[in-house]
């Protein structure tokens, strides 16, 4: 029973270290070629002139965002399950819920606010502070990519750009901006 037991741990840890590494690797690859379609749109929109770094640099940058968002990830999850140890444990289904929704989100929104130049911790900040249509993206996100993988991939980053443009448009153009 015990032998059984550790296979069937062995197999369910097998299978989502392999979901997260295709996952990551996935990311890391599509990245260069995803973060040159957000530029190409938002020149097409006027927002940014297109400056291609090459694939090499892009690459590297993205690894670097991909493993620190992948570690921040695993750290606020990791806190989330301290609450799982108190009595308000029926809260963290909830929070950890949210937290994977917000950063289904930024990592999709990742594209576009890096275009224009923001930092990782202030890509983070900027989408904390637009929380509401930022959950809502990356909720929509959350059900949809598991189904169709990579499929939607590019879709989803189109998704984020015009999400950030309408936020960036909204922020310009109201009275209390």
């Amino acid at each position: 029973l015990k032998a059984v037991l550790l296979g069937c741990l062995a197999l369910i840890l097998g299978i989502s270290v392999g979901v997260v590494l295709y996952a990551l690797i996935g990311n890391v690859i599509a990245g260069p070629y995803l973060e040159a379609m957000t530029e190409r749109m938002m020149a097409d929109a006027g927002r940014i002139k297109e400056t291609p770094r090459g694939y090499w640099r892009a690459f590297a940058a993205g690894l670097a965002d991909q493993l620190l968002r992948f570690f921040l990830f695993l750290a606020v999850q990791a806190g989330l399950l301290a609450i799982y140890c108190t009595p308000g444990a029926f809260i963290h289904p909830l929070m950890a819920g949210a937290t994977t929704v917000f950063f289904v989100a930024l990592e999709h929104l990742e594209y576009p606010l890096e275009a224009r130049g923001l930092r990782f911790f202030d890509r983070i900040s900027w989408t904390l502070k637009r929380a509401a249509p930022s959950l809502g993206f990356g909720t929509t996100l959350f059900f949809i990519l598991p189904v169709a993988g990579f499929v939607l991939l590019p879709a989803a980053v189109c998704g984020g750009v015009l999400l950030e443009q309408e936020l960036a448009r909204v922020e310009t153009t109201s009275p209390t901006a």
